[in-house]
């Protein structure tokens, strides 16, 4: 009987231990990797910034300050840029910082399009960056491709959509011609997200609207023009992945909802840029840290950091966004 007693109980500590391991998952996803512009840029460009206490496109200090880092914390993962370098400044002096290989999976750089040259909108600063196509085809020729648990992170065309509209302002194109230039970036990023898919989970963001930004503000032209072609992206966007596997999030809505209601995200600005400006040595954020701002604590009750570049209080939620898309679809 006291055998018998003994062993049950064994039976029992033995299920409760297999339960208790059950509680404790896997990781879902051992790393993450990361396609796209300045908004997924986690510092690529530092080796021209460092000086400045910048070197991502937001209000720059310690811990996450970019959607991916946000997102990579949440997941208890890293992430650090693939490629650094490759700029070229004019102003205040003349520098060249050559693009040296990194050791991380953030292929996304500022001034990135999607199938085409880069592009600065800061006078005095010259971008080497690869297209989003570029990047993609990079990772794909490497031996870090064929790595199972990865979770892969794409955006891109807010530079096409930028380029073109300045285009049409210049008078070098149409309306028209700019119209179809998105619709062809959008179902160029759908395929470069499609390549991805088969190598594990794809996340792609879609167009904010550039309509709310500082920039269109200052000009309706500008305005116009933004919500013309953001729109028209995102449409040929969700068009061209209709059928595949890939989570789209949905951040031309959710931008809206921010400024619609910015109080329910903890901010109380959605118009005037936290940095700032004039005290910086170029206009942009990726110069601008927590030193420089136009008030303390601006970086967590602003939305915008310069008039182009979110702060990171908006890269957090954007990662909760993503977050929700993942648990949404079963991916977490």
């Amino acid at each position: 009987m006291f055998r018998l007693v003994h062993r049950l109980r064994w039976l029992v500590l033995v299920v409760l231990l297999a339960a208790l391991g059950g509680c404790s998952a896997e990781p879902p996803y051992s790393r993450i990797v990361s396609f796209g512009d300045s908004l997924s840029d986690v510092g690529s460009y530092r080796p021209a910034a460092a000086a400045f206490g910048g070197g991502r496109f937001t209000v720059n200090g310690a811990g996450p300050r970019i959607w991916t880092e946000w997102l990579a914390a949440d997941l208890e993962l890293t992430i650090a840029p693939a490629l650094s370098g490759g700029v070229t400044l004019t102003t205040p002096q003349f520098a060249v910082f050559p693009v040296v290989a990194g050791n991380g999976d953030s292929w996304a750089q500022g001034g990135a399009r999607v199938d085409a040259p880069a592009v600065s909108l800061t006078p005095g600063v010259q971008l080497a960056a690869l297209s989003v196509r570029q990047q993609v085809d990079h990772f794909l020729a490497g031996p870090a491709a064929s790595a199972s648990g990865s979770l892969f992170l794409l955006n891109g065309g807010g530079n096409d959509i930028g380029f073109l509209g300045q285009a049409v302002l210049a008078g070098a194109i149409s309306p028209d011609q700019a119209r179809a230039g998105v619709v062809a970036a959008a179902q160029q990023m759908a395929a470069q997200a499609r390549r991805l898919q088969a190598l594990g989970p794809v996340v792609l963001l879609n167009q904010a609207d550039g309509a709310q930004s500082p920039v269109a503000a200052a000009s309706a032209p500008v305005r116009a023009l933004y919500q013309d072609l953001t729109p028209r992206f995102n449409a040929a966007l969700a068009a061209a992945l209709e059928g595949s596997s890939v989570m789209v999030v949905d951040q031309f809505t959710f931008s809206r909802r921010v400024v619609a209601d910015p109080a329910a995200f903890g901010l109380n600005n959605v118009t005037d840029p936290a940095c700032a400006l004039d005290r910086l040595p170029i206009r942009s954020a990726i110069v601008c840290s927590d030193a420089t701002l136009v008030a303390a604590g601006a970086a967590q009750t602003s939305l915008w950091a310069d008039t182009l570049h979110t702060t990171p209080a908006y890269h957090r939620h954007l990662a909760t966004q993503v977050l929700a898309v993942l648990r949404a679809a079963g991916r977490l």
